[in-house]
């Protein structure tokens, strides 16, 4: 016991040390061997916040991890029933530090789909959520929000407008209702996957267009959504067209991904566009010979520039960071992979307290799993991997093998425990101790795998809590007097 407290002690102190330090981390995340992804990151002062979709065969849900500063699961959660599809966008903090997502849920009865903007308190408990749309379809891509309190989304929508598909620009009080919207377009598709507020008070949107003989559509508006002007780009951009924000010199940075003349290949593209959208200050395309494309670009206190996103070669895709300077001239790159894994992707990217950077994806072991990576201000997971240039880094598979839903919980928990330590397991069990080293319950578990039969699959059984105090835990998985992994649970 008296070990055992030690053990739990030095990790107190040594927690406590690397929140002083420069972290860096590579997590995958699981919920229940489905197919998950991550879509927006939130940095809360080095504890971070992943927002996602899971898909199973019965529906598709929206799922958020709360992680600590070194990646460790806080807590765990998934909202959505059938037969409705959820599919998140965007996430943000509130002024009252509730969590908001943005994205779509489709009607697989109707076929309908609506924007949707959720509310979700601290522990990821769903507050409310609010719809958008009318018979057709309509999806929002971003939300940001504004200086009023309330959310502004853009995306598309083909339920009202002059086209095929229009921009939908929708504006909402705190609470998600609803205060006005406008659309914006021509006659063909026009959907918007971006929003920013400016400077005026006002919004731009981007994205692509066929509504006119170019391949991005940009709109400035005033403050209650009325067009103050509109630029189309003819450059040659892939279908998605181009994101916009506006930059701390006035002007704004426009990114996205820009194919060659035959169509065959994708490189990332940057511009800078002046205020008053008469025209390009410069733009840069980066990337080799293959598919290459950015998913996100922010700007740095200096005007310097991180975008993320995909970069490929003939066998594989890999999770890409670039930073360039306020010029677009780039000043580094970086490429990661995870091991055995094929397909990595990075989706969103926020700056940390210690000068890094935390991104988010998801990358394909086995299943789709969240990524969640930490890197220190040069890009680099491993201190000094800057001296060696321009690099493939390939990251051993670190999915967490032990999983519990939910954490904290009130009654019961289910935990699982995936195949990498069962195939290890003789005489195995889980226990449970409180802060003072006290083992306060001990699962055996190899009848469980027997009579589960599953040990590709794992065992996953329910922790009940049974007359434990609300507290703080910490679990253990052995094998005979082996420690294989272990964690903390959260009673409440």
């Amino acid at each position: 016991m008296k070990k055992l407290i030690l053990i739990i002690n030095i990790l107190i102190c040594y927690h406590a040390l690397l929140q002083a330090q420069t972290q860096y981390f590579s997590r995958l995340y699981d919920y229940d061997n489905h197919i998950n992804l991550a879509a927006a990151v939130i940095n809360e002062d080095s504890v971070y916040t992943l927002a996602g979709d899971v898909a199973t065969p019965d529906y598709r849900g929206i799922m958020m991890v709360k992680v600590d500063s070194l990646g460790d699961t806080i807590w765990m959660r998934v909202h959505g029933k059938a037969p409705k599809l959820y599919f998140t966008a965007t996430a943000l903090k509130s002024n009252n530090n509730d969590y908001i997502l943005s994205g779509g849920i489709k009607d697989t009865v109707t076929g309908s789909s609506d924007f949707l903007l959720s509310s979700f308190n601290s522990n990821g408990d769903s507050l409310w959520m609010k719809r958008y749309g009318g018979a057709g379809q309509d999806y929002a891509y971003d939300c940001k929000k504004t200086i009023d309190g309330g959310y502004v989304m853009a995306g598309y929508t083909d339920s009202k407008g002059n086209g095929s598909a229009d921009f939908w620009l929708v504006k909402t009080d705190s609470l998600g209702n609803l205060l006005w919207d406008k659309t914006y377009g021509g006659t063909g598709i026009d959907i918007s996957h971006s929003v920013d507020q400016t400077k005026d008070k006002g919004f731009i949107l981007s994205g692509s267009t066929t509504s006119f003989s170019s391949s991005v559509y940009i709109v400035k508006t005033d403050s209650v959504g009325n067009l103050t002007w509109q630029k189309t780009l003819n450059v040659n951009l892939s279908q998605q067209g181009g994101s916009t924000f506006q930059s701390v010199d006035g002007n704004y940075i426009i990114y996205g991904n820009k194919d060659d003349q035959d169509g065959n290949k994708r490189q990332g593209w940057i511009a800078k566009l002046g205020n008053s959208g008469s025209s390009l200050l410069w733009e840069r395309t980066f990337g080799g010979q293959y598919d290459d494309w950015f998913g996100k670009v922010i700007e740095l206190k200096d005007s310097s520039l991180m975008a993320i996103g995909v970069c490929t070669n003939d066998t594989q895709n890999f999770g890409w960071i670039m930073k360039s300077s306020s010029d677009g001239d780039s000043l580094w790159s970086r490429k990661y992979s995870i091991k055995g894994n094929f397909t990595n992707y990075f989706w969103d990217i926020e700056s940390t307290s210690d000068k890094g950077f935390i991104i988010c994806g998801w990358g394909t072991v086995n299943n789709q799993d969240m990524w969640l990576i930490k890197v220190d201000s040069m890009g680099c997971l491993v201190p000094g991997c800057d001296t060696l240039g321009t690099q493939i880094i390939e990251i051993p598979n670190s999915t967490p093998r032990i999983s519990i839903y939910p954490n904290p919980f009130a009654n019961e928990a289910t935990v699982y425990i995936h195949s990498g330590y069962i195939s290890k397991m003789k005489q195995g069990y889980f226990s449970l101790y409180d802060i003072l080293g006290k083992e306060v319950r001990r699962i055996q578990l190899d009848h469980l795998i027997q009579q589960q039969n599953n040990p590709q699959g794992g065992v996953q059984f329910l922790l009940r809590r049974k007359g434990l105090p609300a507290g703080i835990y910490i679990y253990r998985v052995s094998s005979g007097n082996e420690y294989l992994a272990g964690g903390k649970v959260v009673v409440q």
